[in-house]
């Protein structure tokens, strides 16, 4: 039996803090109660959508029309396996715990994922990283769960990874478990204080306002999309409450009441302007809920 919350506002799951409510909500455990969850939703045609930590979202402002399902328990665990040198990795596990995890043990390369705010199963589905390195960098393999409730292994080799993207954004497989590799080992405090560096330059060049969902655009041309959004003199351009940041012109902040549709209008400004200027048309690195979602179509809502 599924413990469904109903009509649960999505604003507070969503680093934007924007977004209507869910039809209905549930907390998964286990792979026993997410699969349960999805036959659930198959046997009823219930769209359904998986929440990390909503870090790179837009929510509809009319919320999504099936079950949100977000993972927990067993999803959070790590262990370290020093024989083989291999980190087992829950799907719900933040990045920024991974680092810190690592960090006791004197394990390096994995401090460039202590600012990132995001989880592991998020971050391997989209290849997430900074300019010190990407998940690719240090992934061996993960376990997912497939359309069918087939759970498969995949290799690095098989993830077909790229900037912000991978084999999973094109069909909805789950990633329950992952493993990265570790190799160089070095003091704890060094590995700290290099966390804290890093820390402190995102902080420099990141907007203030906390209510954003990171870098909004891909780069293009071998160029950042924060640099033509500013040749176009874009920078505080603002509709409603929503604001093209002006420490960082690929970020857009919610100034405390901007709507999705606020947003929307001021991504798809920001890309007719450079597109008209520059003959580029920016892609976004945000995906919308649900209208990015396959097989969950917007006129659903």
């Amino acid at each position: 039996m599924l413990d469904l919350a109903l009509n649960v506002s999505l604003k507070k799951m969503t680093t934007y803090h924007i977004g209507g409510e869910a039809k209905s909500f549930v907390l998964s455990n286990s792979q026993a109660e997410l699969t349960a969850a999805l036959k659930w939703c198959d046997g009823n045609l219930f769209p359904w959508f998986l929440i990390g930590y909503g870090s790179n979202i837009l929510v509809a402002d009319e919320g999504f029309p099936g079950l949100v399902i977000k993972l927990a328990g067993e999803f959070t665990s790590i262990e370290f396996d020093d024989n083989s040198r291999v980190i087992s990795i829950g799907a719900a596990v933040m990045l920024p715990k991974l680092a810190n995890e690592c960090a006791k043990r004197g394990i390096s390369g994995f401090e460039g994922l202590c600012g990132i705010p995001g989880t592991v199963g998020a971050a391997v589905r989209i290849n997430a990283g900074t300019k010190e390195g990407e998940v690719k960098d240090l992934f061996v393999s993960a376990d997912i769960l497939d359309e069918q409730g087939n759970v498969r292994t995949l290799s690095s080799n098989d993830m077909g990874f790229g900037h912000r993207t991978s084999l999973l954004m094109q069909n909805r497989w789950i990633v329950l478990r992952s493993r990265f590799s570790y190799g160089l080992e070095t003091e704890s405090a060094k590995i700290f204080a290099q966390m804290l560096s890093h820390r402190a330059s995102r902080k420099a060049k990141q907007p203030s306002n906390p209510k954003n969902c990171g870098s909004v655009f891909k780069p293009a041309n071998g160029r950042a999309a924060g640099w033509y959004i500013e040749q176009c003199g874009l920078k505080g351009r603002r509709i409603g409450d929503a604001m093209i940041a002006t420490e960082h012109a690929n970020w857009i902040v919610n100034l405390g009441a901007a709507s999705a549709s606020d947003v929307k209008l001021l991504i798809r400004l920001a890309q007719d302007v450079v597109k008209e200027r520059f003959g580029v048309l920016l892609e976004r690195e945000v995906e919308y809920v649900p209208e990015d979602l396959i097989g969950v179509s917007s006129n659903e809502l």
